[in-house]
């Protein structure tokens, strides 16, 4: 038997009617904008979201992966892990995975590393690699200078300019380290460095300002290794890296925290649960508070990401969100809003190894 109309009302065709998926939205966007708390987060590279690791044909490893499984001397040797406090990949072991930068990168920003594994253009076969746990590049032989070229950086939604960073080793009556850019590949730019101060010491010894219009594409650097004499020892560069905005600050978006000056998002924090855990058999109970929030959809915030809190209770308290859940909506799964909770990051967290890092 065929029944004349359906049994029961289609769903699809209600929901759409009444555009439920686009109400709930608005009524997240009301509740966060009217209750959020300003945040930034890293995310960790080397780990995707659903638990991948980079592709070493496509990526570009540190060279702080130096420990030989077998514990021996040699430094060819199949590795276990990367040095996890390592200031030049944040622990994570990637300078670049698969062409998007490596190591944690921040929230509205794309930071670009080059070091030693990376893929650079020497000019000379004399402009060669030093050590190998803390390796660096050196002019060897009798030859007083050389350079090193970068790969070119596609800038993706360039807004603006936020920092580079050199780790080198000079002599100034001896060698020096000369650093320029181009948009290019004609013009070469000479840059102007200065010593690090403040946090920045952590990841660099002297840094760099370029200014660079809206929209620019594309930049390559060079480094140029000098001696001024033939029996002069050779100057030493380890690494460059260039970070930018490509994302609109917060004072842009929301007038009300013209103070933040930099890509953030609101997070709501929800009501405190409680949630107790074991058993008898276990010797005991544990009962958690666990602080858990939610965002909007457009945040993209994951599993493992360090979050950082700008304002309130928790800021500059940095924490490690996990049981990230998406709310979904429809067939196609459209996102309502993303829901984690977090866990400050203590001692024993390798994360709290790196923590002076994240600028």
């Amino acid at each position: 038997m065929r029944w004349a109309t359906p049994r029961v009302p289609d769903i699809k065709i209600i929901t759409d009617r009444f555009h439920l998926y686009d109400r709930i939205l608005q009524r997240n966007v009301a509740l966060i904008q009217g209750f959020g708390t300003p945040c930034t987060y890293w995310r960790n590279k080397a780990i995707s979201p659903i638990g991948v690791s980079p592709n070493p044909a496509t990526s570009t490893k540190c060279y702080c992966w130096s420990t030989p499984v077998d514990g021996g001397g040699s430094t060819t040797s199949q590795t276990v892990q990367p040095q996890r406090d390592h200031f030049l990949c944040s622990g994570t072991g990637w300078l670049d995975v698969e062409g998007g930068g490596g190591g944690y990168q921040k929230y509205g920003y794309r930071e670009h590393v080059f070091s030693t594994p990376s893929v650079l253009t020497a000019s000379t076969k004399d402009v060669i690699v030093s050590g190998t746990r803390n390796s660096s590049y050196i002019v060897s032989g009798s030859s007083i200078s050389g350079t090193l070229t970068t790969e070119r950086i596609t800038l993706n939604k360039f807004k603006d300019f936020n920092y580079l960073l050199v780790n080198d080793e000079f002599d100034a009556a001896a060698n020096r380290v000369d650093y320029s850019y181009s948009l290019d590949d004609t013009t070469w730019i000479p840059l102007t460095l200065t010593n690090t101060t403040g946090i920045t010491k952590n990841i660099g010894n002297r840094q760099a300002t370029i200014s660079l219009p809206e929209g620019t594409s594309y930049i390559r650097f060079r480094i140029t290794l000098l001696k001024r004499l033939a029996t002069a020892p050779s100057p030493k560069w380890n690494s460059l890296r260039f970070r930018y905005r490509n994302t609109l600050t917060l004072a842009e978006i929301d007038p009300r925290f013209g103070d933040i000056q930099i890509p953030a998002f609101l997070a709501s924090r929800e009501q405190i649960a409680q949630q107790v855990e074991g058993s008898a058999q276990n010797m005991g109970w544990i009962t958690r508070f666990p602080l858990k929030w939610k965002t909007l959809p457009d945040t993209d915030i994951e599993n493992s990401d360090v979050i950082r809190f700008l304002k309130g209770t928790f800021v500059g308290l940095n924490f490690e969100t996990h049981d990230l859940l998406k709310f979904t909506y429809g067939e196609s799964t459209q996102i309502l809003h993303r829901g984690f909770e977090s866990v400050l990051v203590r001692d024993g967290n390798d994360v709290l190894k790196i923590a002076a890092y994240l600028l």
